[in-house]
């Protein structure tokens, strides 16, 4: 099951009491996933259309709750060939017009208005049951372990209306246009705090287990990741310290060598993978890393002195 539906799904065992809580969640449902059907004002039905069957019963059980009326629930051909869709249908002429008005969505003088009263989402409880809405029938949530990503698909008014009330909540969406309009959030923690928004415990909870995790794999890749790289370089310096060692045994320079840096070195040939510190610590008397490193270049600079020939 996708962290999307996960969410949507708990989102729709909420319950709340008070009658404008679920107002302020349908109107954001009806503007953004309502399908208004009529010859004239005065005869306006709705439709609501989802592929989640969580989300068909919410929006059955807010119209049912708000507006005193059983809708329809009708299930249609997906024209993309897919799982087939869920419509719930309120076809009562009164009952469309007592949502419409109720939402805010009809003007006194009959025309539709996609503004949103500000008495809908007045209060964080409203606010974000609006949120909630919105999500429910046109939102996105990336799994916890991916890139932190939430979208909601949205009309441009209706997603400038989005983010103010995402700002309420000191959550920074920002506005997209692509092929269609609406709104974002790419920040983790911004994530999490509309997860405790619209009330998901659980998935909350899931979300910051999830990150939790990536955050601990990843430090530890990147302390894999360092400790590689400190390996790679003590080969290389490793394997470099012993082919000098070796050019020095078979010149006439061996023998001429201070007997701390033939100790060294002898060390050094028994102990091919040991680090500076490791070789440091095995000397009589034990010697620090950088005095080890210092006795190196001690051997690299014999080493590339020209022998007796060369002058």
């Amino acid at each position: 099951m996708s962290f999307t539906k996960t969410v949507k799904d708990e989102s729709c065992r909420i319950r709340h009491a008070d009658p404008n809580v679920l107002l302020a969640e349908l109107s954001a449902i009806a503007r953004i996933n309502g399908t208004l059907y009529t010859q004239s004002f005065q005869e306006p039905r709705i439709r609501f259309t989802t592929s989640n069957y969580s989300v068909a019963r919410r929006i059955f059980f807010l119209l049912k709750e708000t507006v005193k009326q059983d809708p329809l629930l009708l299930t249609i051909q997906n024209p993309s060939g897919k799982r087939k869709l869920l419509q719930i249908a309120l076809d009562d002429q009164k009952a469309t017009l007592r949502l419409l008005q109720a939402v805010g969505m009809i003007q006194t003088d009959g025309m539709i208005t996609a503004r949103v009263p500000s008495k809908q989402i007045w209060g964080p409880r409203r606010s974000a049951a609006f949120l909630r809405g919105a999500f429910l029938v046109a939102g996105y949530i990336a799994a916890p372990e991916k890139a932190a990503h939430l979208e909601i698909e949205a009309q441009p008014l209706m997603a400038q209306t989005l983010v103010r009330i995402f700002k309420k909540f000191d959550i920074d969406a920002k506005l997209y246009e692509k092929k269609e309009t609406g709104v974002y959030v790419k920040d983790g923690d911004a994530i999490a705090m509309f997860l405790r928004v619209i009330e998901t415990h659980q998935s909350l909870l899931r979300f910051e287990d999830e990150r939790a995790m990536k955050d601990i794999r990843n430090q530890i890749n990147r302390r894999i990741n360092f400790e590689t790289a400190n390996l790679d370089k003590t080969v290389d310096a490793s394997m470099k310290q012993l082919a000098i060692i070796q050019q020095l045994q078979e010149g006439h320079e061996w023998e001429r060598l201070d007997p701390r840096l033939r100790e060294l070195a002898y060390l050094r040939l028994k102990n091919p993978s040991a680090s500076l510190k490791e070789l440091g610590e095995m000397l009589d008397p034990p010697v620090s890393k950088s005095t080890v490193n210092h006795r190196f270049r001690k051997l690299m600079q014999m080493a590339d002195e020209p022998t007796g020939q060369d002058r």
